[in-house]
């Protein structure tokens, strides 16, 4: 079976702010997820198309699924100290499957990989967001999915843990670059998301989940 790129959303997909990730703007995303009631309503449970969520999709992609929802969010941001400041993020690993070009063939495979982008910003409403860390890129063999999202054909990736150290006031928000490459080792597809649930943890202080960026220290 031959089918087109896919990947899976949680609720309440916001668009990001960054126009390399995708053109439009979000609104306001400042407050914790308790307080957004309408945005917890919507529920997406099955598979969507990957432009659904405003990712950027460059070239020929397999099937892909970013884990987010609200009540286990793709990245934990996690304090510490006496005015808790970041010291880490844990990022959960998304699920990839390399594309399925021959009807005829169940067992193609590849190499894909994952990169982890961290981006700042003193005002997450209006930008501009810049690069602030970007990891190297994890790479592993995944196949093609027959049957359709069966996980033990996808790339093993693992949870990854990035320390942190950062002095001032900016925000961050997590980007996940995932790649598929040729035989040659030249990309031949890829897929940038924007991470829209974050999970703040590790104080007294902390206050849940955030949509749209966490801030790299908590106040009283």
């Amino acid at each position: 079976m031959v089918t087109g790129p896919v990947a899976r959303y949680g609720a309440g997909f916001h668009p990001c702010l960054d126009p390399e990730v995708a053109p439009m703007r979000a609104q306001s995303i400042r407050r914790p997820l308790l307080m957004l009631g309408a945005v917890a309503a919507l529920v997406l449970s099955s598979i969507a198309p990957a432009a659904a969520g405003g990712d950027i999709q460059k070239g020929q992609v397999g099937h892909y699924d970013v884990p987010e929802n609200e009540t286990t969010p793709t990245v934990n941001c996690r304090y510490a100290g006496a005015t808790p400041k970041i010291d880490k993020f844990v990022v959960k690993p998304p699920t990839m499957w390399w594309p399925d070009t021959n009807s005829s063939n169940d067992t193609q495979h590849g190499t894909v990989g994952w990169q982890v982008r961290i981006q700042q910003t003193a005002n997450p409403d209006t930008g501009p967001w810049s690069l602030a860390y970007k990891s190297s890129v994890i790479k592993k063999t995944a196949y093609e999915d027959q049957p359709f999202g069966d996980v033990a054909d996808a790339a093993p990736f693992t949870t990854r843990g990035i320390l942190w150290n950062r002095s001032g006031s900016k925000v961050y928000r997590v980007i996940y670059a995932l790649y598929w490459y040729n035989g040659d080792g030249s990309v031949k597809g890829s897929v940038k998301h924007t991470i829209v649930y974050y999970k703040l943890t590790g104080t007294a202080n902390s206050i849940g989940t955030f949509v749209g960026y966490c801030p790299n220290v908590l106040f009283n």
